[in-house]
């Protein structure tokens, strides 16, 4: 598992941006995970993602030809699907080892 070494900052400025974390939301605004802002800011400059929420104080990002605001929150253009698992309990193992038995009885009786 993933765990951040350095704490993200208090306070951004321009010598540390690099190391706070942006929420990034999929196409249709679930909340899917929180990035580096220096990955969240690669995203936008490449077009995959659009801002929803920039960081106040205003942080602008600068390059020779563009400026970017630091975000706060970024939405992905492209709708990404996420598999969902579900959460088997030992309560739901129970009920469906009982519904198996069930249907073997049934099928004995046949």
């Amino acid at each position: 598992m993933y765990t951040r070494s350095t704490p993200a900052p208090a306070t951004v400025d321009a010598g540390n941006w690099a190391r706070t974390r942006v929420v990034v939301l999929n196409a249709t605004f679930q909340a899917l995970t929180e990035v580096p802002a220096e990955r969240a800011v690669t995203l936008l400059a490449i077009g995959a993602a659009e801002s929803v929420e920039d960081r106040e104080p205003a942080v602008p990002i600068r390059s020779q030809y563009r400026a970017i605001p630091l975000p706060l929150t970024i939405r992905l253009l492209e709708y990404v699907y996420l598999p969902r698992r579900p959460v088997v309990t030992d309560r739901s193992r129970a009920t469906i080892d009982e519904a198996q038995q069930r249907i073997w009885r049934r099928l004995a009786a046949i």
